[in-house]
């Protein structure tokens, strides 16, 4: 018998008596401190179902299956992009506090937000650091985004 994927369940909801959306806050305001001070304009954060805790410390997000990148720049809101359907982002935005919530159901919608994401930060003096990427995500997600990085 050859094993199958499952879904994963747990937590499904965010409570927010455990970890409000201030705390998130706070957390995000040391992250984009530190980015700050090391010269980083603009940091993708990798996370999976199996390994999440990055993702879920800056956007309280638990990937149920695949990946999600969450883009946080030193300055302005975070961006969570998940590896996952454009239906799914009505229930994945009920559990994360990132207001800016996109699918990308393929690697080329993937490569389309990262684009845009460095695009928008293009005229701002700073590194691009990323956390998790390469030891963990998969050769072809990888190669995606590294092939959008480009020489940033």
């Amino acid at each position: 018998m050859t094993p199958n994927a499952i879904l994963k369940r747990g937590r499904t909801v965010w409570d927010r008596s455990k970890v409000s959306s201030i705390e998130f806050g706070q957390r995000l305001g040391k992250l984009q401190m530190k980015m700050a001070e090391n010269g980083i304009q603009l940091l993708l954060i990798y996370g999976d179902q199996n390994d999440y805790g990055d993702i879920c410390w800056v956007s309280g997000y638990v990937p149920k299956r695949g990946w999600a990148v969450v883009a946080v720049t030193n300055q302005g809101e975070p961006v969570l992009i998940c590896g996952h359907g454009s239906r799914e982002l009505k229930f994945t935005r009920t559990i994360t506090w990132v207001e800016d919530v996109k699918a990308a159901d393929s690697l080329l919608s993937l490569a389309q937000s990262i684009r845009g994401l460095i695009a928008e930060n293009e005229s701002k003096q700073g590194l691009i650091g990323l956390a998790g990427l390469r030891e963990r995500a998969t050769y072809g997600l990888w190669q995606t985004i590294a092939d959008q990085l480009g020489d940033h």
